[in-house]
C-alpha cells in the first residue's frame, strides 16, 4: 500500500487572548491517502478552518508535524513553502475569493501565470477549463457580473487548472443554494476523482459528507473518524 499523501501528527494550535492561552486544536493526528475525498465536519469554532489553513501552509501549528508527499512542511523555508503551495495545492473558499478587478479568464489563469506558463498555453488551458465548468463565452466577464454558482465554478477551475496533487476546500457550497451547491459539489468531486487528486472539504453539509469517501469530525479541538450519521 502506498504511503499517505498527507500525514498530520499531534498537531496543536493555540493563541493568546487577554493574557490567556486559547486552545483551538489539541494533538490532532490523521492521514489522507492519494485520491481520497474526505469531509471534515465540526461545529462552528471547532477549528476546521484553522486545520485546513495549517495543511495549506497559511497558518503555522503551535506544535506537531505536518508531512505532505513525504516532505516535512516545518523544515521548508518561506520561499520553498510558497513554491510548494503554488505547485501542489489548490484552494477553494466559501466566499469564492476571486479577484474583482480580473476577468474570468484572468482569475482562472492566475496559477499558470504565477508558474510562468506562456500566454498561448494559458489560453489553451483556460479554454478547456471554461468548457469543463460550463462557462464557455464568459471569459471576459468580471466576478460581479456572475451569479454565486458561476463564481464558485470559476473558483473550482482556478483551483484545479495547474493540476495540484491536493485540493483544500473550505465550505465550498456554504454560500450557495442547495441546488447550485449540489452542482458545484458534483463538478468538484467528479473532476478530482477523475484526475486522482486528494480532496479535503471542510463542511457543515450532510450532502457533501455523503459524497465523501471518508468523514473526519473535529470536536473541542480533537479529531475522530466519523460518519454521515454525524449529529447535524
Amino acid at each position: 500500500m502506498s504511503s499517505p499523501i498527507i500525514t498530520v501528527s499531534n498537531i496543536s494550535y493555540s493563541y493568546q487572548e487577554a493574557g490567556k492561552e486559547q486552545a483551538v486544536l489539541s494533538d490532532v493526528s490523521f492521514a489522507l491517502n492519494r485520491g481520497e475525498c474526505v469531509a471534515l465536519l465540526g461545529e462552528s469554532g471547532s477549528g476546521k478552518s484553522t486545520l485546513l489553513n495549517i495543511i495549506g501552509g497559511i497558518d503555522q501549528a503551535s506544535s506537531g508535524e505536518l508531512s505532505i508527499q513525504g516532505l516535512c512542511m516545518s523544515e521548508m523555508s518561506e520561499p520553498e513553502l510558497t513554491l510548494f503551495r503554488r505547485e501542489h495545492l489548490g484552494f477553494i473558499y466559501q466566499l469564492f475569493n476571486l479577484i474583482p478587478t480580473l476577468t474570468v479568464f484572468e482569475n482562472i489563469a492566475l496559477p499558470l501565470e504565477l508558474a510562468d506558463v506562456p500566454l498561448t498555453e494559458r489560453k489553451k488551458h483556460v479554454s478547456a477549463w471554461l468548457a469543463n465548468v460550463g462557462l464557455e463565452g464568459r471569459e471576459a466577464a468580471f466576478p460581479d457580473q456572475l451569479s454565486g454558482g458561476e463564481q464558485q465554478r470559476v473558483a473550482v477551475a482556478r483551483a484545479l487548472i495547474h493540476k495540484p496533487t491536493i485540493v483544500l476546500a473550505d465550505e465550498p457550497t456554504g454560500n450557495l443554494d442547495v441546488a447550485t451547491g449540489q452542482k458545484v459539489l458534483s463538478l468538484l468531486t467528479t473532476i478530482a476523482k477523475s484526475t486522482g487528486q486528494t480532496l479535503l472539504i471542510v463542511t457543515h453539509s450532510k450532502v457533501v459528507a455523503e459524497a465523501a469517501d471518508r468523514v473526519l469530525v473535529l470536536n473541542h479541538g480533537q479529531i475522530s473518524e466519523g460518519s454521515t450519521g454525524y449529529a447535524w
